[in-house]
């Protein structure tokens, strides 16, 4: 009886449940964010709506005579919002749907998310997350909240998103959903980076280019991300990223000035641990870092063949400054 009732998930999905497991990490239906089964359709909502909370903002938190203390918590809950919203669309990318399935019903457990759903994905926060976000600056409010760092809470949440995507588990189970699912159309760590360069860095089109503040400093966050990730050493004790990881695996380290430990105490050798402590290891070649320097190079060619075109003055140091930057690891 008890069993049958478990198996009535496979035909209602409205009976799955689940958040308690390691998997849960990498499953972008694990959140308490997202209305409705698309996370992409839910942010784009729940942005709208920030959008409206911004044109009450000022009025709605203020008293004769009072300051802007309230408006300025209010602010920052808001951009908070903002971000679980996009967080969880920046999921789908390298994300890995679980389904409870036992054996003889249903399918494999975990089914890689679409490679077009993770490219939308990106598309998504190009455009809504990495673009000027216009209400969110609005003078009239920032004016009120504080006399400098005005956008310092936004750009936190760009960075944490960056983050998010350009991370070696990400990059490892894209290429993991390709090998074994999608052999065509798939969506690799290069297209991720190659759409974060077009997007990030969208004013290199422009027949005179002009990038503003709040772009210029998205942009800073983004080369440095790069150029930090690709210069990482190995550090003997330090931890090993890790995107998936169960309760009861002990930390993946590297020995000092050894490769992965096979044997402890005549225990069984734990293989996997060892195929991950080498795959992820700082400095070492991987999928990641050939990702990464084949961005950094794209990206330094694009902005020597732009330069010609900027005759602002700001934009051309801040160019420059990229280029000094991304030399470091080109």
């Amino acid at each position: 009886m008890l069993d049958r009732l478990a198996a009535r998930q496979i035909d209602e999905p409205m009976l799955r449940f689940g958040g308690e497991d390691a998997a849960a990490q990498v499953d972008p239906a694990v959140t308490g964010y997202t209305l409705g089964s698309d996370p992409i359709a839910a942010a784009d909502l729940g942005l709208r709506n920030v959008d409206r909370l911004m044109d009450v903002l000022v009025p709605a938190t203020s008293r004769l005579g009072h300051d802007y203390s309230h408006m300025a918590s209010l602010y920052e809950d808001l951009v908070a919002h903002r971000h679980r919203q996009l967080a969880a669309v920046a999921r789908l990318v390298g994300g890995v749907r679980e389904t409870r399935y036992q054996a003889g019903r249903g399918g494999p457990p975990f089914v890689p998310v679409e490679p077009q759903q993770a490219r939308a994905a990106v598309k998504f926060l190009c455009a809504r997350a990495f673009a000027s976000p216009g209400r969110l600056l609005d003078p009239e409010v920032l004016l009120r909240a504080a006399p400098e760092g005005w956008a310092d809470a936004v750009q936190g949440s760009n960075l944490k998103l960056l983050t998010q995507l350009i991370d070696p588990g990400v990059f490892q189970r894209l290429s993991e959903a390709q090998a074994l699912r999608t052999p065509t159309g798939a969506y690799l760590g290069v297209d991720l980076l190659a759409d974060l360069n077009d997007g990030l860095f969208s004013e290199l089109a422009d027949a005179d280019i002009a990038i503003g503040l709040y772009r210029r400093e998205i942009q800073r966050s983004y080369v440095t991300l790069l150029v930090a990730l690709a210069r990482e050493k190995e550090e003997p004790g330090k931890p090993m990223r890790r995107p998936y990881r169960s309760p009861d695996q002990p930390p993946d380290r590297l020995p000092a000035g050894h490769g992965p430990a096979l044997m402890q105490d005549g225990a069984p050798p734990d293989l996997a641990a060892a195929g991950r402590a080498s795959r992820l290891a700082p400095g070492h070649p991987s999928e990641f870092r050939a990702a990464l320097l084949d961005a950094a190079q794209t990206l330094s060619r694009r902005i020597k063949g732009a330069q010609p075109k900027v005759h602002d003055r700001a934009t051309a140091a801040h160019l420059a400054d990229l280029l000094k930057a991304l030399g470091e690891i080109v």
